[in-house]
This record gives structure tokens, C-alpha cells and sequence, in this order.
């Protein structure tokens, strides 16, 4: 138990008590029976560099194989964040560059530095998105050095984005409420997904 503590302390907090990111948001769509597809279209901002781009890309791909083709993520790179005239015509979701000023990235920060004043938000889905009036994955990209963390972060977010809600506090996985306690999805977190669409988490592929 002591060493989870101290690799707890050590780990920087993604989110803890998103308002709408658990079981109460289903993104139009209903509650999907055992061996139906979930599909996403994640509309990206343009401002994503290559390697940010191939780190996302591969959150997409480590989620395929976790659900062994239960969920198809594409990323289309085509929002501008400075223009909201690009969101025209989206098809109501969003995969969104984002920095610490943005407003819900601050309610987020003030609800997690309550519990740890130490710690802060990397990525948070926001139902309606604020003032973008979209459903979207915020990731605060001023406060992620490397392509892991990134990837990491997206794959949490998008588990929120599923109606996936965190794990508890006993358990290790991608769905944790925090960054670095997991690099891969757990049966913990195949449980959770498993809850929500009907699926056996023995049927999905974990690291263990």
C-alpha cells in the first residue's frame, strides 16, 4: 500500500469530479448491446503538430485494440480554433488543442488543487464544451512535455467521451483520475467499459 501512495503522490492528476464525464452522458446515441460498433469522429484543431497528431492517432489505435474493434475512432484535422467558422457543419464532436486559460480547464484546476494543491488538469471533457457549444475533449497542451503523457491523456479523455467514469481508488488503469498510474487498459478499465455496453471484460485485450 505504501508504494502505491507514493506512485499516487508522485502522478499528476488528469481530473477528479468531472461534472458529465461518468455515466450520465451518452453522446446521441443509446446504450449499445454486446458486438455492435461504437463509432466516433473526433474533429482535431489544426494547430497539432505531426508528433502530437501520430500520439493521438495512436490513443485511436490503442483503444481499437482494447475493445478488439468494438469502438472505430477516426481524427479528422480540420478545426481551427481561432475560427469558429470551421465548426460549421461538425457533426457534434470535438478533439480540441487547449491551454490553461480556458474556463473549464480553471473550474477543473480549483476542484482538483482542493483535494492536492500540487496537482492540475491535463485534459477535460466538457459535455456541451462551454462557450463552443460542442461536446469536447480540452487537452492543455502548455503542460504536456512529452508524447506519452499526450497520448495518455487522450485515451482518458476519450474513455470520458464513451461515458466511461474513473476508476476506483483501489484499482490501476487507463480510466484512473490520474496520468502515469497505467500506460495500458486493465481489466478494471475493460470492466468499466464492459458495464456500459455489455460486453465481458474477458472478451477485451488487456495488459492484465
Amino acid at each position: 500500500m505504501v508504494w502505491f501512495k507514493r506512485l499516487l503522490g508522485v502522478c499528476v492528476a488528469l481530473l477528479v469530479g468531472c461534472v458529465g464525464c461518468g455515466h450520465n452522458y451518452v453522446l446521441n446515441q443509446p446504450i449499445y448491446a454486446h458486438n455492435q460498433v461504437i463509432y466516433r469522429t473526433f474533429h482535431a484543431d489544426t494547430n497539432f503538430t505531426a508528433d502530437e497528431r501520430a500520439a493521438l492517432l495512436q490513443a485511436t489505435q490503442e483503444w481499437r485494440d482494447f475493445t478488439v474493434g468494438k469502438v472505430e475512432i477516426s481524427l479528422i484535422f480540420d478545426i481551427d480554433d481561432n475560427n469558429r467558422n470551421s465548426y460549421l457543419g461538425i457533426d457534434k464532436q470535438l478533439l480540441l488543442r487547449s491551454n490553461s486559460r480556458v474556463a473549464a480547464i480553471i473550474a477543473a484546476d480549483e476542484d482538483i488543487r482542493r483535494r492536492d494543491p500540487d496537482s492540475y488538469a491535463l485534459g477535460l471533457f466538457s459535455p456541451d464544451g462551454g462557450s463552443y457549444g460542442y461536446p469536447t475533449i480540452f487537452i492543455v497542451m502548455d503542460r504536456i512535455d512529452d508524447m506519452k503523457t499526450l497520448r495518455l491523456t487522450a485515451e482518458h479523455e476519450m474513455g470520458h467521451s464513451f461515458s466511461l467514469g474513473h476508476l476506483r481508488l483501489d484499482e490501476v488503469g487507463i480510466m484512473f483520475h490520474s496520468v502515469g498510474i497505467s500506460d495500458c487498459f486493465t481489466h478494471a478499465d475493460a470492466r468499466v467499459f464492459c458495464s456500459i455496453y455489455g460486453c465481458h471484460p474477458e472478451d477485451l485485450k488487456t495488459c492484465f
